[in-house]
């Protein structure tokens, strides 16, 4: 049976990626830029073979690259194509990392007939996204997405930002690659933290998707914090599969697609205020908690929704990360959370779960009233200390 779930008044099926043979998949996202192919590889042949073919199938490409996953999976370099070698974090998403890529793109006269290779997390995604972006009103690139946040959702959609003024993602674009390759293997050398960031993703995602897809993140959660890569994949997988259809819907984000933020007003905000000391997924998996008590607190969404979220968060967020967002201020996330994009005139547009598989937007006022909303709100997180 499909599994469907609701945003607001629309309608979704969640959509698995069809087989590619073996034991890839792959699915086509519909742009207005120019449909793109995302392909889930096997675990073999390795990362390094499937990257040098797929470089050896453009005409002039260029690589951005994260400098660790170079040294780690990439030992031998790739090949003749120039590579600009990046540090992923949170310094580099910004235009002075944007402007470093196209300084890059200049030196090597990059044209029409260039293609960049971004290989890397989040913040190459970002970077390069945003450089070829704006690079002679659009430059071609493809993404090789190296950590489980990219992998599991940030991979598709188009979008692409650098921080600025201390908030986060507030200089962005559409900027969709032509193609995607994304390879667990990859996967195999991240940190537990950027493990759990990645899986705080999908929990958000899961919720999304409904009744069955949390069952099922719930049921690999204990293996994929164990290094199963094999879970890992499929986690990811069922992730794209519930963002795959509402990109497709709404790719500008002005409809369904907002709902995709869930956690991200809380989480974004928990990120500024702690210096990014809480991981990007660990703190959307708290920016979830949150969001979702404040929900139970209107009376749209049962106790027990917000229970399970919990047990997950538990083994998702550590008693230091817990504890660091814990010790903000209220006023200190509300100040932040003043300059989220989805502030519209005096109200902030919040995406809340009100049922597994169903979300709404609702408004929360950028006055007393709401802060005192989001202060009753984080109360659930002491649990998790």
């Amino acid at each position: 049976m499909t599994e469907t779930f609701r945003i607001g008044g629309d309608r979704f099926s969640v959509a698995p990626p069809p087989p590619l043979g073996g034991e890839a998949s792959g699915f086509v996202v519909r742009s207005g830029a120019g449909d793109y192919e995302v392909r889930l590889a096997a675990g073999q042949p390795g990362p390094a073979v499937q990257v040098a073919a797929l470089l050896d199938g453009l005409a002039a490409p260029l690589v951005v690259a994260d400098e660790v996953v170079l040294a780690a999976h990439l030992p031998d370099g790739v090949g003749p194509a120039p590579c600009h070698p990046v540090v992923a974090s949170e310094a580099t998403k910004s235009l002075d990392g944007a402007v470093a890529v196209l300084d890059f793109l200049a030196g090597e006269r990059a044209g029409r007939a260039t293609t960049v290779v971004a290989i890397g997390g989040g913040v190459v995604q970002d970077v390069t996204g945003f450089a070829c972006g704006v690079y002679k009103r659009g430059l071609s690139w493809c993404y090789v997405p190296t950590t489980l946040l990219a992998q599991a959702d940030s991979c598709i959609g188009g979008k692409t930002a650098v921080n600025f003024r201390r908030t986060k993602n507030l200089l962005g674009l559409f900027c969709a690659p032509g193609q995607v390759l994304s390879h667990p293997g990859f996967l195999s050398s991240l940190a537990p933290a950027d493990l759990r960031s990645g899986l705080g993703e999908i929990l958000k995602l899961c919720a999304i998707g409904g009744e069955g897809c949390l069952a099922r993140f719930e049921d690999g959660l204990a293996a994929a914090l164990a290094g199963d890569l094999d879970v890992v994949r499929s986690l990811a997988a069922l992730s794209l599969a519930v963002k795959w259809p509402v990109i497709e819907a709404d790719e500008r984000d002005v409809g369904a697609r907002r709902a995709l933020n869930l956690g991200h007003s809380v989480g974004h905000a928990v990120e500024a205020t702690t210096g990014y000391e809480v991981p990007h997924g660990v703190a959307v998996t708290l920016g979830t908690l949150v969001e979702s008590e404040l929900a139970r607190r209107r009376g749209l969404l049962e106790a027990g929704v917000v229970d399970r979220l919990t047990r997950s968060a538990r083994l998702l967020v550590t008693g230091t990360e817990a504890a660091a967002a814990a010790t903000v201020a209220p006023e200190a996330l509300w100040s932040a959370m003043g300059g989220d994009k989805k502030v519209e005139g005096s109200v902030l547009k919040l995406p809340v779960p009100v049922a597994l598989g169903a979300v709404e937007l609702v408004d929360l006022p950028l006055d007393a009233r709401g802060l005192g909303e989001l202060e009753s709100a984080l109360g659930c997180l002491a649990s998790l200390r």
